[in-house]
């Protein structure tokens, strides 16, 4: 499957990712991560300095789909495999969260895909600076008209789906069939 993709714009990856027909008939839902500092620490991102290391996100959008023994995820900045099983992703992505301070902590937003792929918009300001795009912009146009990105991240508001930790993810996802 080809795919879109551009660095340091993951919630537009995801957007494209989630419209391929190989996907269509498979249950998916969009992962929101981020935490209330807007400083997520995630391992194994391909951008990390050394192989393995890790990245600070303000936030991180990936896919979840439901295989045939459970969940996928992918991260298409990962080095980690494309995709990864839900089980192998958290264990190569976070650290054991006690090793880590809780301000780093992720919390999960579940996104129903069709929801998603419906009501996304993003007119990509968070990227922009005073000299322009701080990172290159995607090839493609930008999604939707107007900006849902801030909402999206803001978890007190539960328009786009619940909120869950970390360790609460995989309960909460259920049952793929």
């Amino acid at each position: 499957m080809a795919r879109k993709h551009q660095p340091y714009y993951c919630e537009e990856n995801v957007w494209h990712l989630n419209r391929e027909p190989e996907l269509a008939l498979l249950r998916r839902v969009v992962l929101v991560l981020t935490n209330a500092q807007r400083a997520l620490a995630i391992w194994n991102q391909r951008i990390a300095t050394v192989p393995g290391g890790v990245v600070l996100w303000d936030y991180h959008v990936i896919l979840a789909v439901a295989a045939d023994l459970g969940w996928s995820i992918f991260d298409l900045d990962s080095r980690l495999p494309c995709p990864c099983p839900l089980s192998a992703y958290l264990d190569g992505s976070f650290a054991p969260l006690p090793r880590i301070p809780r301000e780093f902590h992720p919390r999960i937003r579940i996104v129903d895909s069709a929801r998603y792929e419906r009501d996304f918009a993003s007119d990509r300001s968070h990227m922009q600076g005073p000299r322009g795009y701080r990172k290159p912009a995607p090839p493609w146009p930008k999604i939707g008209a107007g900006n849902r990105l801030p909402e999206l991240l803001d978890f007190d508001d539960l328009h786009f789906g619940p909120v869950v930790t970390l360790d609460e993810l995989p309960r909460a996802l259920g049952d793929p069939w």
